[in-house]
């Protein structure tokens, strides 16, 4: 990922909007950490998903807190707010502190502000706070999402707040069977463990260029044999995409079983278009509108469970199929 990791510190010198985007655990993430870490300047990182409760109000004083303890301690040369210190953290005043007030305490101070999973902001409105941020400090704003379509259409919707600000894009892509070859081997290398070519080629048809994944299987090959590593990860892929796919079906109302259906069919192999209206509408018993049918796919696409080339979809991970055969319904 040093390509990537150039790229980004790259692109952080000329822009001052950042966006990087691509499945989940294609790396993204650890992108972020790699050069948040070792930028020498004053720098926020916010894990979104990590706002609770999800509301307006919540995420306002998430970021009241932070501007404001930033204001406090700025004297030094450097400063560093990590999310996760902050994963707790309460209103200590009995009165609402507003925002954009705020912010008045940073002007003039050069801070980059790093935010994982940022396309959750769009849903309370919050994005129209990064474009005042924007227009008003010297913050850099870096952005990262999964939900491709999603954080997509905060920059290149002419509708969105984001729009037109010359974002600077950076895509994350899987890696192709000869990358992951290569960084497993490397990875096997630093931590002294051996495996042979059939155990990679086994993990990689696996996983399938899912860097997420193959961390996860060289962590747990540290201490177990091929087989067990490989049966731990598929255990917590399991656990991991059921909770992803569970939170999505949440806001499909009652649309919720036509998109699990789909979702199942995409396991047994990829589809066109045409196969799965026809399986729906089997499924149902009824005709379903074309139209339809694009929007179950799209919305697939922009939460980034599936992906189209050449008229063809298919599911992005391909653990996507386990946590679909343990949801009932």
């Amino acid at each position: 990922m040093e390509n990537e990791t150039l790229e980004l510190k790259k692109a952080l010198e000329s822009s001052r909007l950042v966006v990087v985007k691509g499945l989940r655990r294609t790396g993204k993430t650890s992108l972020m950490r790699v050069v948040y870490g070792e930028l020498k300047a004053n720098k926020i990182f916010v894990d979104v998903r990590g706002i609770y409760p999800f509301t307006p109000r919540t995420v306002s004083e998430i970021f009241t807190n932070l501007f404001r303890k930033f204001a406090r301690i700025s004297k030094k040369i450097t400063l560093s707010i990590d999310s996760i210190a902050l994963g707790g953290i309460k209103v200590s005043e009995p009165k609402h502190i507003d925002l954009l007030e705020t912010t008045e305490w940073i002007n003039g101070k050069k801070i980059y502000l790093f935010l994982d999973e940022a396309q959750n902001l769009s849903r309370v409105g919050f994005d129209k706070f990064l474009v005042y941020l924007l227009d008003n400090t010297d913050i850099k704003l870096i952005l990262c999402g999964s939900e491709i379509g999603i954080i997509s259409d905060m920059i290149e919707n002419p509708k969105s707040p984001l729009f037109g600000r010359g974002a600077e894009i950076i895509n994350i892509k899987r890696f192709p069977s000869s990358l992951s070859l290569k960084f497993l081997e490397e990875g096997f290398d630093q931590i002294k463990v051996t495996r042979d070519a059939s155990q990679l080629k086994e993990t990689i048809e696996h996983f399938d260029g899912m860097v997420g994944w193959l961390v996860l299987y060289g962590d747990y090959s540290k201490r177990n044999d091929h087989k067990i590593s490989i049966k731990k990860v598929m255990k917590d892929a399991s656990s991991i995409t059921t909770e992803e796919i569970k939170k999505f079906l949440e806001t499909r109302g009652i649309g919720k079983n036509r998109y699990l259906h789909i979702l199942r069919e995409f396991s047994k192999g990829n589809k066109r278009w045409s196969e799965i209206k026809y399986s729906l509408e089997k499924k149902l018993g009824k005709k379903i509108g074309d139209r339809h049918i694009k929007d179950y796919l799209d919305a697939l696409i922009d939460y980034g469970f599936i992906e189209k080339s050449e008229g063809i979809y298919s599911l992005t991970d391909p653990m996507t199929k386990v946590g679909v055969d343990k949801i009932k319904g």
